[in-house]
């Protein structure tokens, strides 16, 4: 016969062993709501008359992430909310030529004049500094752009 303590120890490790489980599937789970879940890039068609910007969030080192990675940013187009970038999300913002004016719920924005034909790629990313991590909108280089939006999702 098994003694008391025994039982108790084996016990107490199938407890464990249960948590251990359930937080790992949690986790996972909270993990994957937080990305974005749409189609894999693609580029807008537009006419030739309008232009077009991508709003991006990759995740990466290079990126800094940051410590609110599971939260989705509100991106406001001149003004008007063009939707939630997730984790790993883009948006595509149609834009007719003149001033355009990209903000975030932080504040953060950019601003430039839109040309007919153009493409222009804004990253969302964190600046790290010396006690702060804050977000920041970046107008990227075409060519930087259009090769760090690639992993993304379109952000529904």
């Amino acid at each position: 016969m098994l003694s008391r303590s025994y039982c108790d120890v084996r016990n107490r490790y199938f407890i464990n062993h249960c948590v251990r489980v359930f937080a790992a599937i949690l986790a996972g789970g909270v993990f994957w709501g937080c990305a974005a879940r749409g189609p894999q890039f693609a580029p807008k068609i537009v006419g030739p008359e309008r232009a077009v910007a991508y709003v991006y969030r990759p995740s990466s080192w290079e990126t800094h992430d940051g410590p609110l990675w599971f939260y989705a940013e509100g991106i406001y187009l001149n003004g008007k909310h063009a939707g939630d970038l997730h984790r790993f999300g883009y948006l595509a913002l149609e834009l007719d030529p003149g001033p355009v004016h990209i903000l975030d719920s932080e504040r953060n924005n950019v601003t430039f004049t839109a040309e007919p034909g153009k493409t222009y790629f804004i990253r969302y990313s964190w600046k790290s500094g010396l006690r702060t991590v804050m977000p920041q909108l970046t107008m990227m280089e075409p060519e930087v752009g259009a090769r760090e939006i690639v992993g993304c999702r379109y952000s529904e």
